[in-house]
């Protein structure tokens, strides 16, 4: 933070930390407080230079690496873009020894993250995988991202003046809304359950919500509204949405009727495990 301070200080701008939890991300509440601060910080003129609370954040309310981070981070204040600065040019795309930087791209695609495996470097946390689902979430809130090389000279006054530096995503033509962004991006996942292949097919191809009889498994430690993932028999991610059942009792109603849920649990919250109004699919 001094460093920060020391460099911003020639130009006459004034920064302050701000430590962030997964948890408070994961409130909506909390969220709210957190975009007035940031716009308070920045209409005063005021930079803020944000980071993970390390003190405080346990390994499964660890936002993970700083990409993931700074998506959040812009969507919480509207940025309308996100740069993400690594040592490389941009997303490169490999023929035979030659490696060619990819301009612009519309959409991530499963074929681009298979591109992008391998480690991110030593000075950061996350690789270009990482970089890649910031980008595509970044996408779907309908904001441009840019990946650049941060050892290039004025990178980033370049990449602001339109210059072909890196590779820029471009926004996805239909945003999601504030909610399923809020249960895709910010909620942190407490559980899971696996459900069938037909389930999946529901899910996925009809637009359904996620009955009981098609789980097959609960994973997780998890009450009634949180957050869980919805996994393939083979354990691929389909979505994530908010239970209407806590695990003990989704244990119970697997692979039963949801006519059945009542006369098992002595009470109903619903036919669905997940209601599709509380679901997102991957």
């Amino acid at each position: 933070m001094h460093e920060y301070e020391r460099a911003f200080k020639k130009r006459g701008i004034q920064t302050a930390q701000v430590l962030l939890t997964r948890k408070e991300t994961s409130d909506r509440n909390c969220v709210q407080n957190i975009r007035r601060v940031l716009e308070k910080l920045m209409g005063d003129q005021i930079l803020p230079i944000i980071n993970e609370n390390d003190v405080v954040s346990v390994d499964e309310l660890k936002f993970g690496d700083n990409d993931f981070l700074s998506g959040l981070v812009a969507e919480l204040v509207g940025a309308d873009l996100l740069i993400l600065l690594t040592d490389v040019d941009g997303l490169l795309s490999e023929h035979g020894e030659v490696k060619t930087r990819i301009s612009v791209v519309p959409t991530v695609t499963k074929d681009l993250l298979s591109i992008a495996s391998g480690p991110g470097s030593s000075a950061a946390t996350g690789g270009m995988i990482t970089k890649l689902e910031t980008a595509d979430r970044m996408s779907r809130a309908g904001k441009l991202t840019v990946i650049g090389n941060g050892k290039e000279t004025n990178v980033i006054k370049k990449i602001l003046d339109g210059k072909d530096v890196g590779t820029v995503f471009l926004p996805s033509g239909k945003k999601m809304a504030s909610r399923k962004k809020w249960i895709a991006d910010y909620l942190l996942a407490l559980g899971s359950v696996t459900v069938d292949s037909g389930a999946a097919r529901a899910l996925t191809k009809r637009g359904g919500s996620l009955l009981p009889s098609g789980i097959v498994a609960v994973d997780g430690d998890f009450g009634r509204g949180s957050a869980i993932r919805v996994l393939s028999e083979t354990g691929g991610l389909l979505a994530q949405g908010l239970a209407l059942y806590g695990k003990s009792d989704i244990e119970r109603i697997k692979g039963s009727k949801s006519s059945a849920i009542a006369e098992i649990l002595g009470y109903s919250n619903g036919d669905e495990v997940i209601h599709r109004n509380d679901l997102v699919i991957k």
